[in-house]
């Protein structure tokens, strides 16, 4: 891979006697993880993930995962469909549902 450089930063390099290293494929960063699995995080300059956020209050990873119809909640980690995609007044109450339950859990045991 080639990395390209502007007219300015190549004459710096040229300047400061620098050879730039080649970018390799091991090198490149690629979130191919989140491709795969399709789980993604959540978009916090939302309004409404922000919501969903300050209610797990740190205390509960969550991720996005393309394709779920339902909200989940597996150990400790919510999975919610992508936010733009609850357009069912029931889906959204259901996910309200189950961080209530994540909640009165913690009330449980704590």
């Amino acid at each position: 891979m080639k990395t390209l450089l502007s007219v300015s930063q190549q004459h710096l390099l040229d300047a400061l006697q620098i050879k730039p290293l080649a970018l390799t494929e091991a090198f490149v960063r690629t979130d191919k993880s989140s491709e795969q699995t399709g789980f993604n995080a959540p978009d916090l300059t939302e309004l409404f993930a922000q919501d969903i956020d300050f209610q797990l209050a740190g205390k509960r990873c969550w991720v996005i995962q393309v394709g779920l119809l339902q909200s989940e909640l597996d150990s400790e980690q919510l999975i919610t469909p992508p936010l733009s995609e609850l357009l069912l007044p029931a889906q959204k109450k259901a996910l309200w549902l189950l961080l209530g339950t994540i909640n009165d859990m913690d009330e449980a045991s704590g």
